[in-house]
């Protein structure tokens, strides 16, 4: 099991028995993965799923990779704007379409208002949303890219969370060099999207906020880790060309931007991090002289 494995556990495990604390309706691990959860968040229509892409394991620490999907729900006001691609899977037999019920948790008692009483109340009210996941045994039919928004980065050294970043677009954009068609029940083939036409335009900053928010402040919170800055970099972004048979081009544009946020944890770190650094280049360096390097 790799650190951030751990972690992360050990975050949803506190959090299940504080689901009315954490902004939280459900999560769920995906079973036969390592390292990979939905949550169905309060106030989102859609489902998320963090999954660990890869781990590093290096002198300095680990550093592992996630990518962040979001499934939309279809009336969710982003539906719309996923590729044709992605909507008509959505809507296919490969995603679940059965609701979930989910019973409403109490921080305090209903009837008396006391944080500590012991009644029992029959009369449960219950949430019901849709589940809007990928069925198990057809979550390896799909295309990796599908549903994508962000990834996610961790950086822990020795044993502690030191960052976390995560990098979006303000627009996810992709064209259809090619356009997109549509065999209609009558056998007849017609465009939906023409040639050179955009057939994806999420919007990355806007759907990775929640999340990103989440997992910062309820799941790493709730382990009492919390943020002492946060770096925000902004640049040229990428956009996508498909070119069909699974041929995709990327070509820097200025109608999107690029969004880097970084979360740092542990700055005291710092100058034993220096110190480990300049070893590893071969450099001597005495410690009195890191002490510009800390905090």
């Amino acid at each position: 099991m790799s650190k951030i494995d751990y972690i992360l556990n050990k975050c949803i495990w506190l959090l299940h028995d504080a689901k009315h604390l954490s902004n939280l309706d459900y999560l769920s691990r995906i079973d036969g993965e390592d390292t990979a959860w939905y949550f169905w968040l309060k106030g989102t229509k859609g489902v998320y799923e963090l999954k660990l892409i890869k781990v590093d394991e290096t002198s300095l620490g680990e550093y592992s990779n996630f990518y962040l999907k979001y499934y939309p729900d279809f009336e969710d006001e982003v539906f719309e704007t996923y590729s044709c691609a992605e909507q008509f899977v959505r809507m296919g037999d490969l995603f679940e379409q059965t609701n979930v019920e989910i019973a409403e948790e109490h921080e305090l008692c209903p009837c008396c208002g006391s944080s500590q009483c012991e009644h029992e109340h029959t009369d449960k009210h219950f949430v019901s949303r849709s589940k809007g996941i990928p069925k198990l045994l057809q979550r390896k039919n799909l295309s990796p890219e599908l549903f994508c928004i962000g990834n996610i980065e961790f950086e822990i050294r020795d044993n502690v969370l030191t960052s976390m970043i995560i990098a979006t677009a303000s627009r996810l954009v992709k064209y259809a060099v090619n356009g997109v068609l549509v065999i209609g029940e009558d056998g007849i083939s017609r465009e939906i999207i023409g040639k050179n036409e955009i057939d994806r335009n999420i919007p990355g900053v806007e759907l990775c906020k929640p999340f990103y928010e989440f997992l910062l402040e309820k799941m790493l919170g709730i382990l009492s880790v919390h943020s002492l800055k946060q770096i925000i970099t902004k640049e040229v972004g990428m956009v996508v060309f498909d070119c069909g048979n699974g041929v995709l081009n990327e070509k820097a544009s200025d109608e999107v931007e690029k969004v880097v946020v970084k979360n740092i944890f542990r700055e005291k770190y710092k100058a034993i991090y220096k110190l480990k650094e300049y070893r590893a280049a071969g450099l001597h360096v005495h410690k009195k002289s890191l002490k510009t390097f800390q905090s």
